[in-house]
Parts: C-alpha cells; sequence; structure tokens
C-alpha cells in the first residue's frame, strides 16, 4: 500500500486495518454460530468459499494496475514480476542465481 498512500492518510489506513484486524477473530464466530442456526455446517464452508470468490472478484476488478514505470523502487518489483510469471525478469532471475530450469 505504499505506492496508495503516503503520511497522514497511510496511518489511518493501517490503523483502519488493525482495527478489521481485531475485530474479525471476535466477529466471525458470532457470525458462523449464527449461520449455523439456519443451516447446516456444510453450507458454512460454501458461505466462505462464495466470500473469499466475491473478495477475489472486487480486487480483481476494482484494484488498479500499475504501469512498469510505478512499480516500487524498494527492490520488491523484481520478486513481484518473477511470481507473477514476467518471461523477462523471470529469465533474468534464472540467469542471476544460476538456474536452467523454468519453475
Amino acid at each position: 500500500m505504499r505506492d496508495r498512500f503516503s503520511g497522514t492518510a497511510m496511518t489511518r489506513f493501517f490503523s483502519t486495518l488493525m482495527v478489521v484486524n481485531g475485530a474479525a477473530p471476535v466477529v466471525a464466530p458470532v457470525i458462523g454460530g449464527q449461520l449455523l442456526t439456519l443451516t447446516t455446517w456444510r453450507a458454512v464452508f460454501l458461505v466462505l468459499a462464495a466470500v473469499g470468490a466475491a473478495l477475489l472478484l472486487a480486487v480483481v476488478f476494482t484494484l488498479p494496475r500499475r504501469r512498469p514505470g510505478q512499480l516500487p523502487a524498494h527492490g520488491t518489483s523484481r520478486a513481484h514480476g518473477l511470481r507473477l510469471g514476467c518471461p523477462r525478469q523471470r529469465r533474468a532471475e534464472r540467469h542471476r542465481f544460476g538456474r536452467t530450469s523454468d519453475v
């Protein structure tokens, strides 16, 4: 989130994130228990899968993509490019670390 927020806005974002991380372990079992009063335990997993799919779609369609010139300069872009499958960076990393197999 370093590329999206800075200063006071970043502090506000992280404080909101900590509130959510603190409240989730308290609220989630209550919601799960209430869901169990309405349906079986298998439905809890279906609801979790549906929420996960909805969050994935929300991230894919609402999070703006960064252009290569906007990548952070602190070295993480190289590792993320390798993991995401950028062919040029994968070749450069294989050469740099002496790997010959395409993992």
